[in-house]
């Protein structure tokens, strides 16, 4: 094992394209490294996409990945599906809109509360089916193999860019998708808090495994946990700028791990009238990403 902690990956970043790949510890058999460029972590090597559509397909919903069932965890996430609806709204969008990786609803449900008109696509089966139970429209399968007749003012990714493989081909058909001067929205964990928590839980020490953190990494599921400046790197190479990024609220639970998550907002709120979007403890943020012009160079927003 000592061999492999320091040891480097030739593998380009998914992020920023270098290779300065190192390895920043393992989990349930599978290694993350760390970007030395951008700080973006992900999985080494990367799981098969085609493995892991089926595994999405077929048992995701049922994987223990987050709350069991629709009701807990849309309960859990309607913080954050709020700070998804607030985006949308600063940037005067209120329909024609797709949400990619729809799961049981939370994004879906809250829109129709605010008169936003939205649809989904989502890849499991039983997740597309509670939604459409719920008088949602939803796609079967991802947005590389969706076919819309039409094209979006914003296409939203709610705790799924953290998921996805086959990076090139998604911001592909995003901009395909999306209507000229649309919205690429995503709220997502970053590299920031699991870089330094997972740093000081195991002080330091690279030989011991991982800590979950909540399920931020957890792998196969969670193959790239992109850092800020892994984004706007990534997304600039597809024809997006950044417009904004906020800090994203945390998932509220129940019990004990709810408590804990209310005692870390709090921090949070002194932490960022010091550091703003790069206090460290922060899991995760909200990008606004806008598409340009094929002619138009991309460069970062000023809000970071």
């Amino acid at each position: 094992m000592q061999d492999a902690i320091t040891t480097s990956s030739n593998d380009p970043c998914v992020a920023c394209r270098r290779r300065a790949l190192t390895l920043f510890g393992a989990r349930r058999g599978y290694r993350y490294y760390r970007c030395g460029g951008c700080g973006t972590l992900q999985l080494v090597p990367m799981p098969d996409p085609e493995a892991l559509r089926r595994d999405y397909a077929e048992g995701y919903a049922r994987a223990d990945h987050w709350q069991q069932g629709p009701g807990l965890r849309n309960a859990a996430v309607r913080g954050q599906s709020q700070a998804l609806v607030d985006a949308l709204t600063r940037n005067g969008i209120r329909s024609n809109l797709l949400e990619v990786g729809s799961g049981w609803g939370a994004l879906l449900d809250l829109m129709r509360e605010h008169g936003i008109d939205c649809e989904g696509v989502e890849p499991s089966c039983e997740m597309r089916a509670h939604c459409v139970t719920q008088g949602h429209t939803v796609h079967a399968g991802t947005l590389e193999t969706l076919d819309a007749p039409l094209r979006y003012d914003a296409v939203v990714f709610s705790s799924v860019f953290e998921h996805l493989v086959e990076h090139e081909r998604c911001l592909e058909a995003s901009r395909a998708l999306l209507a000229p001067n649309g919205f690429l929205i995503s709220l997502q964990p970053t590299a920031l808090f699991p870089t330094f928590a997972a740093t000081v839980i195991r002080f330091g020490m690279r030989r011991l495994p991982l800590p979950q953190l909540h399920h931020v990494l957890c792998p196969p599921w969670h193959t790239v946990i992109f850092s800020i400046d892994g984004m706007s790197a990534l997304l600039g190479r597809h024809g997006f700028r950044l417009h904004a990024v906020h800090i994203a609220p945390q998932q509220r639970d129940a019990g004990l791990t709810g408590i804990a998550q209310r005692v870390l907002e709090r921090v949070n709120r002194v932490g960022w009238r010091v550091a703003g979007v790069r206090w460290p403890l922060a899991v995760g943020h909200v990008f606004e990403f806008q598409k340009v012009d094929d002619t138009t160079p991309t460069q970062e927003g000023s809000e970071i």
